[in-house]
């Protein structure tokens, strides 16, 4: 007996849910810190985290800053090489599907039952980190912008 095949919403639902979607999202957001933060020592704290953690995909990656940023160049000087990539996704872009994995998966998907009452409320606080985050970021760059304006 076979069962009735799934309808597109239980597909997508099913793929918003999983532990692969997680593990994708929080090995991108490794990436994208390693690489920023390797790109910080050539390009400075402003300039890396506009591209790698404000914005929603990186324009490109630069190997030859990351590599002289790990002190390899003293042993293999690869010069100045850049990846033009439009396809990887940014800090925003990862941050908001980690805050729909995490509101489907761990708030809506998982069993409710005293045993998992721990897991929902980490789950729900790391929501809030990231939705209070979110809402810093946004009202921290008007007040930053109304504050110049008012200087002028």
């Amino acid at each position: 007996m076979s069962s009735p095949p799934k309808s597109l919403f239980a597909k997508v639902f099913a793929f918003l849910t999983s532990f692969g979607l997680a593990t994708f999202t929080l090995s991108g957001l490794l990436l994208i810190t390693f690489l920023g933060t390797l790109e910080q020592a050539e390009y400075g704290l402003v300039a890396s985290q506009a591209r790698y953690f404000e914005s929603f995909f990186i324009d490109r990656i630069d190997i030859g800053a990351c590599w002289r940023a790990l002190a390899f160049n003293g042993y293999w000087d690869i010069g100045n090489i850049s990846l033009p990539l439009y396809i990887v996704p940014g800090g925003y872009t990862l941050m908001a599907i980690l805050f729909v994995n995490l509101l489907l998966g761990g708030i809506v998907r998982i069993r409710k039952s005293p045993k998992t009452i721990g897991v929902i409320i980490s789950h729900f606080a790391i929501l809030f980190m990231i939705a209070a985050g979110a809402w810093n970021s946004r009202k921290g760059r008007q007040a930053m912008s109304s504050v110049a304006s008012m200087s002028v």
